[in-house]
């Protein structure tokens, strides 16, 4: 896993990039792609250094840097600290440094408002801190600088105005136990997808439709048949949208080796 992990990277890295190593050290790899952000293949390394133009105001005092990367206009460094609080640590210095968060608007289905990472901007810069794997007795911190973002620090970025016969997806948080992956879905007059990955096992498919049918009922749904078995779970949902019209649809959740995948599809009735 290690070796496969290693390749993967070096395969990333162009031939002709001279300021890349010729190598990256496994934890360094991990640190850098636990984010799940892209990067390019056109991206440079380095290890052991900042990415050249790292701003000297977002270093972490006392850490060491690991490595990072060069992709466009974003640059991405990790950072080594022995303290248990190096993500605070950084966040003050940021906030020190003039940064603030931007507003953060409603979750939608299994998509949250908030996530592992704390994002701030300044003017047309936006910086992003998170935890990441790191080797006993270290803790990695991951940042994330992008110029020319086009991120409102001041919330003049309106949220887009949807039309009243669409349908507003309640956000859908994960029960005790299990831990947001991947998600995402859209809505239009047509219709209103989520789809997510939940990582556990802990939490059986039918008790999970049972937490989120109180999720939805809350926000004024009706819920309707269900049906069950020890690798799956389904129910039937029904809601109104701004306009009164009424929509139905299905709320599944599948059971895998490490997780659990979910997904809510909605339709206005007459579609159906």
């Amino acid at each position: 896993m290690r070796i496969s992990a290693a390749l993967l990277v070096l395969a990333a890295v162009p031939s002709s990039a001279q300021s890349s190593p010729a190598s990256l050290p496994v934890p360094l790899v991990t640190a850098l792609f636990s984010g799940g952000r892209p990067i390019s293949p056109r991206a440079t390394f380095t290890v052991g250094a900042l990415p050249a133009g790292w701003p000297a105001e977002l270093t972490l005092p006392g850490a060491r840097a690991v490595g990072g990367v060069t992709d466009g206009r974003m640059l991405l460094a990790v950072f080594a600290d022995t303290s248990r609080r190096p993500l605070t640590t950084f966040l003050n210095r940021l906030h020190d440094a003039g940064f603030s968060q931007p507003p953060q608007r409603a979750g939608s289905g299994f998509m949250s408002s908030s996530g592992p990472f704390s994002s701030y901007c300044r003017d047309s810069t936006v910086v992003s801190a998170a935890m990441a794997p790191s080797p006993p007795g270290q803790s990695y911190l991951r940042v994330t600088y992008t110029s020319g973002s086009r991120v409102s620090c001041a919330g003049t970025d309106a949220a887009p105005v949807l039309s009243p016969a669409t349908l507003t997806l309640p956000e859908l948080s994960p029960p005790a136990g299990l831990r947001a992956g991947v998600a995402g879905g859209g809505t239009s007059e047509g219709s209103a997808t989520s789809y997510g990955t939940l990582n556990g096992t802990s939490v059986a498919p039918a008790a999970m439709v049972a937490h989120y049918a109180r999720l939805l009922t809350a926000a004024g749904w009706t819920a309707g048949a269900v049906a069950s078995d020890s690798s799956s779970a389904a129910q039937v949902f029904r809601a109104r949208d701004a306009s009164g019209r009424p929509w139905e649809g299905v709320l599944t959740v599948f059971a895998t080796a490490t997780g659990r995948n979910v997904s809510l599809a909605m339709q206005p009735e007459e579609r159906r």
